[in-house]
């Protein structure tokens, strides 16, 4: 009897059927395949943006095929810079005959309206030109065109020389100089043009001119 256990004690294992065997291998593989699936995820979810991060990117539209307007994210700009346009004088060195249409004497300003002079043989042509008859413009010798109602606000230079028509000088002084043109400018004729001179953006002289026959 004991010889008899012992006997089927020793007999080797069964050996695993092909059907048992393949099952193990599909468990095997199944096991790796899931582990690979939640590999995938993990790298994906560490590549994209938290939606926090993605809240705060502008969207933009931009037009798609479909006529239907697509939202897409760009990169936050940076508004903090104004680029800065730089800015000319608003007129370049040189003598220009004008009108005064305005003297500020607190601010040392003096507002012109720059216009045309033509003289002599040059003033009949141009009044001419502007519809006057040949008969009217024959008696000419100076002629004023103003076809630009645009006006310029320009500073008054530190050491400012002002005359008048009549031969007189106005004061040395700046603001007694300003103040005597402010007051034969007051009241706007056309009598009277003016003649200013300016360098590096400010007027340093003005010259009163007579724009017709005193008499």
């Amino acid at each position: 009897m004991q010889n008899s256990e012992l006997h089927q004690a020793a007999r080797p294992l069964a050996r695993a059927t092909p059907r048992r065997h393949r099952g193990l291998v599909l468990l095997g593989a199944g096991s790796l395949a899931l582990m690979l699936a939640a590999t995938g995820i993990t790298a994906a979810l560490a590549g994209r943006s938290s939606p926090t991060a993605q809240a705060h990117k502008p969207s933009i539209a931009v037009p798609s095929r479909t006529g239907v307007a697509a939202v897409t994210r760009q990169s936050p700009v940076n508004r903090s810079v104004n680029p800065i346009t730089p800015v000319g004088p608003i007129l370049a060195d040189g003598t220009y005959p004008t009108y005064i249409r305005d003297v500020d004497v607190r601010s040392a300003r003096i507002t012109v309206d720059v216009i045309q002079v033509f003289e002599n043989d040059a003033a009949v042509t141009a009044a001419i030109e502007d519809g006057r008859s040949p008969s009217e413009a024959q008696g000419l010798y100076i002629y004023v065109r103003n076809q630009n109602s645009r006006l310029r606000t320009l500073l008054v230079a530190r050491h400012l020389r002002i005359s008048f028509a009549d031969g007189c000088d106005a004061p040395r002084d700046r603001k007694a100089a300003l103040t005597e043109l402010a007051k034969a400018a007051a009241k706007f004729t056309s009598l009277y043009y003016y003649q200013i001179t300016v360098r590096n953006g400010a007027i340093h002289s003005v010259n009163q001119k007579l724009a017709e026959a005193a008499c």
